[in-house]
């Protein structure tokens, strides 16, 4: 038994084999929940403060229009990609957005608000949706019995955690900043979504050769 399946064992029933590839998908989902927990109240403060919440409805529908179509053509381009490289460029491209409105909200401009609100929408869907495509495409349905549980706990933790960090520091660093927080946060994820999907073929045939070997006694 490793040192990290010893660490697991008493929280899930994890082999050898998966050990470092739960690890790893428990931090994705912790920090991609942490990234968006403190982008998505900053999305609704600005648009209301610069624009009103009068004006809330109208972008939610139009929100729900865009997000449709662009959903629709992510799905068509991302089956057509390698996703070893598609996803983390998806992640990287999404942590480009965040530092591109953050200099976009230092013209004052209020459109900015209203399509960062729109913009953090698609982010959200983008990241719950990324996380579970990555858990399908790494875990067999027998795996993921036993490791969704766990893998996914990083995302209730991620929301505390992000929420916190809210808390406790945009009066320090200014809400327009937590963009920055937030965007090298989804640096990160794109570093270790590279990881999983590098080493899940690694995984599966080691997990392969354990259920063989078992099979055979």
């Amino acid at each position: 038994m490793s040192l990290l399946q010893r660490a697991l064992s008493p929280i899930v029933e994890v082999r050898k084999e998966e050990a470092a590839g739960a690890a790893l998908m428990f931090s994705y989902s912790f920090l991609a929940m942490t990234a968006y927990n403190i982008l998505k109240p900053v999305t609704r403060s600005k648009f209301i403060s610069d624009l009103g919440a009068d004006n809330l409805p109208y972008v939610l529908l139009a929100a729900g229009v865009i997000i449709g179509v662009l959903m629709t053509g992510y799905s068509w381009l991302v089956a057509r990609l390698p996703r070893r490289g598609a996803l983390p460029i998806t992640q990287l491209g999404m942590a480009a957005v965040l530092f591109g409105f953050w200099f976009l909200f230092q013209t004052d401009a209020k459109w900015v608000s209203a399509a960062f609100y729109l913009v953090g929408l698609i982010l959200g869907i983008l990241l719950i949706s990324q996380f579970w495509t990555v858990a399908n495409l790494v875990y067999d349905p027998r795996q993921a019995k036993r490791l969704f549980g766990f893998v996914g706990g990083g995302a209730p933790l991620g929301g505390i955690i992000g929420s916190e960090i809210l808390i406790r520091y945009t009066g320090r660093i200014g809400t327009t900043n937590m963009l920055l927080v937030s965007g090298f946060l989804l640096i990160i994820c794109a570093g270790i979504t590279w990881m999983i999907l590098l080493r899940a073929p690694v995984d599966a045939a080691k997990a392969a050769e354990v259920k063989q070997e078992k099979g055979v006694s």
